[in-house]
Formats: structure tokens, sequence, C-alpha cells
């Protein structure tokens, strides 16, 4: 099917659940649409593995400190609970930025990775030193058909409950299948660490407000201090402390940008000393948390 039918089928199919614009769940499990149509709106974070497929628009996806330009048409994957932040949505005045995302889920891609490698076979596998978990690709006739087969299930719970897990496989393998033979062993060996981290992640940001130390995450993880601390580190390309006083920052920014005051921002996520917020709010942004009231 040509590139351009299977983009406007696919997005047509799931329209009916981008009306509003944000994060919306679909019936398939662990797929959701997203819409924006407001020019210069708050960042938008996410910290769980996953694939995204640009449906209408053009945006900017940020990990770590590489970036990603990512078009109508092309899939981004993020295979780790890295943060991956959008940057820009080149929004113009017809048409709103709406794209499908898949939240893959650890223990199925554990399964189809050790497919994978048993079909590959044990010997073809080395080491990777490449530490991105993160990629960008053109759609290929195989995903653009899964990715339609899927939403051809949108209207039918029947059909879900018999095809819905064989397609997500399927969906999963594709995505997998062209990793290097080093990175897919690599993730594997990951995957379950990635799991564990992405729990605590979530811990973390749905409890922002609150004051953690590396021992209370540590033992959330059912990990000792020196292992947990190593562990995180190795998954999220941070620190544990560095990464929840980022968390709290952004989380204040938002704050900010939603027409909180600077202290009211700072109380909510957890500063009780205003001096410390400004001075490390203006150390990470590179400017002053007033001059987003202003």
């Amino acid at each position: 099917m040509e590139q351009t039918q299977s983009l406007r089928e696919l997005e047509s199919r799931f329209k009916p659940y981008m009306q509003f614009d944000g994060f919306h769940q679909t019936p398939i499990p662990e797929m959701f649409v997203y819409r924006n149509s407001r020019r210069g709106c708050p960042v938008d974070e996410l910290y769980q593995p996953m694939a995204i497929v640009g449906l209408q628009g053009e945006r900017v996806l940020k990990v770590a400190e590489q970036e990603y330009a990512q078009p109508l048409g092309t899939l981004f994957s993020n295979l780790s609970p890295t943060m991956v932040e959008c940057q820009k949505d080149m929004i113009s005045a017809e048409h709103p930025i709406s794209c499908l995302v898949l939240l893959l889920d650890p223990d199925r891609m554990t399964k189809v990775a050790l497919q994978l490698q048993s079909s590959r076979g044990a010997s073809s596998y080395s080491q990777s030193n490449n530490p991105n978990d993160h990629f960008a690709m053109d759609l290929d006739d195989k995903l653009w058909m899964v990715l339609l087969r899927l939403s051809w299930l949108l209207d039918d719970a029947s059909e879900r409950e018999v095809l819905c897990e064989s397609l997500l496989d399927e969906l999963y393998y594709r995505l997998l299948s062209p990793l290097p033979a080093g990175q897919l062993l690599r993730l594997l060996h990951q995957t379950k660490d990635a799991s564990t981290m992405s729990r605590v992640v979530q811990h973390v940001t749905q409890n922002i407000e609150q004051h953690f130390t590396v021992d209370e995450l540590a033992s959330l993880a059912n990990m000792g201090h020196s292992s947990f601390h190593e562990k995180f580190k190795l998954v999220m390309h941070d620190t544990p402390l560095h990464f929840i006083k980022t968390q709290k920052l952004k989380q204040a920014r938002s704050y900010l940008w939603q027409g909180l005051s600077v202290s009211e921002a700072a109380y909510k996520v957890g500063y009780n000393n205003l001096g410390q917020f400004s001075r490390e709010f203006k150390r990470h942004f590179g400017h002053t948390a007033s001059h987003l009231t202003q």
C-alpha cells in the first residue's frame, strides 16, 4: 500500500480518539493517541519505553542531549524509561500535531527479544558499545500493515479479544528485529532493571512534592543502596538525586506556565526554601523563575 494512503487511513481510524488535546487511551491495550493544537504550550515529557508514529505535522523530540526530528509517517522508538521530551511542535493554523503512541511492555519486549535471539542463534551475539536505546526510522510496508491491522480492531471488541495479542507481538517484532545483535542482547539484560526503574520514576513523578533519599528509592526497588544507584544510572543515564531535582524543577516550570506564583510553584514541588529554589531553577534553565511569570 502506498505510504501516503496508509498514513491517511491510519489517521482517519484513530481520529475519533483525538478530538481534544492531550494523551488519550484507545481500545487497544498500551496504545494511545496524542494531539496538540496549541503553539508555545509547555513541553511534554514521557518516561516510559515507547514507540511514536507521527500522523500529522512535525515535531522535534529530545532524549538526553540528542534531538530527533519526527516528520509525519516516521517512527521514533525509546526502549528504556529515559525521559523523552518534546522540544518543539510545528503546528500550522489548519492542522494540529497528532501521533500514535505505543507504551512498550517490558515483559512483551523480553518475550519477543528472546524469540529473536533464539532464531538468530546465540553464536552471532556480541556486546554492543552503543549505550542508546532510542532511534528514529522510516516505516516500511510491514510496519505500516501491522499498524493498519491493529487499527481495524478499534471498533470490534470480539476481534480485539482474539487477534490483538498476536498483532502486538508482531508489532514488537517489527520494532526489535532491525536492532544489531549486541544491542538486542543488552536490551535483554537490562529489561528487568528498566522495568524496575520505570516504577521508581513513576513513583517519583506522581509524588513530586515529597523528599526522597536514595535509600528510600532503593527500598522501593528492593535493592541495596549501591546496587540501586549503579543500575539507576545505567538505565536512566543520570544519578537518582540529580534526576529527582531535575523533575522537581521541570514540574515547577509547568506550574509557572499554568499561572502559579514562584512561591506556590516551589512549595508544590517540595521546596521550603524559596532562595534555594530560585538559585537551582536559574542554574538549571538559565533564567529566573520569575521570568516565566512576567
